[in-house]
């Protein structure tokens, strides 16, 4: 019965240890050594982890640990980075893309009375290319539900359920709003009391568009889309006041539709 030995380790030790391993066991194999007594060590640090007879192996393979993921790129090319929230993996910035996940473009809707026509579009705040590159795009709900994707392969709008794990695992509604925001002044005007930033979510004001076109709330208040197929049209937003805080907003959801808001 031969046996596969199969050795993880990391690029680290593949690029040394891994190397001489691999030439040890290839020489095992050229000079023909097949008694029962021959045996393969392995060492660390002096101490033996394991041994096994060299008849019973068959090959040796070594595999590369798997690093962990530090960023996610959409269809566009844009690269966004990424952080682990309790058990949740979030995008640490608002999204930019143009295109769906098929490549279709997300049509760009500058001018009021296309904003307001009610199909897919985005725009960048007050239509100025600089805010889109800090604060990313905003969206209508009708991008959010079209089946052809705005997020990259792999990742979805978060739902309702999904913002609530995420503010009940940073202490509730009341509280997750200051470890949501990014702290200082860089981009959230006026007193930023309490945002500690502490969940690495690094939420950014970047304003809204309402359903006739117009902006507002850039530096003072972030929106972001919440999909739910039960009870659509929700969003969640963080508001820049005396106390930071996160809540949900479904005022005027057939209204809502045609609003423009980040995506996570």
């Amino acid at each position: 019965n031969m046996k596969k030995l199969v050795l993880r380790c990391t690029s680290e030790r593949k690029s040394a240890y891994g190397k001489i391993m691999s030439l040890l066991f290839g020489l095992i194999l050229l000079s023909g050594i097949t008694a029962a007594q021959d045996t393969l060590y392995i060492y660390k640090l002096g101490s033996v982890l394991t041994k096994i007879a060299v008849t019973d192996i068959d090959s040796i393979t070594f595999i590369k640990a798997n690093p962990q993921l530090t960023s996610v790129t959409d269809v566009d090319g844009n690269v966004y980075r990424i952080v682990t929230i309790g058990t949740q993996v979030w995008m640490a910035e608002n999204l930019k893309v143009t295109h769906f996940r098929n490549g279709d473009p997300i049509p760009i809707a500058n001018d009021a009375a296309t904003w307001s026509i009610g199909l897919p579009a985005s725009c960048d705040y007050d239509t100025t290319l600089a805010n889109g590159r800090i604060y990313g795009k905003l969206y209508n709900y009708y991008v959010v539900q079209d089946p052809r994707n705005v997020c990259p392969i792999g990742w979805h709008v978060p739902s309702d359920t999904d913002w609530t794990a995420l503010a009940n695992y940073l202490g509730g509604l009341s509280f997750a709003g200051a470890k949501l925001k990014e702290s200082g002044n860089i981009h959230w005007q006026g007193v930023n009391k309490g945002a500690t930033n502490q969940s690495g979510f690094t939420g950014l004001p970047g304003g809204s568009r309402n359903s006739t076109g117009v902006f507002s709330d850039l530096g003072t208040l972030g929106f972001w889309w919440s999909y739910n197929l039960s009870t659509p049209l929700d969003a969640y937003y963080l508001v820049n006041a005396s106390i930071s805080f996160f809540q949900l907003t479904t005022a005027g959801r057939v209204g809502l539709a045609r609003n423009g808001f980040s995506i996570r």
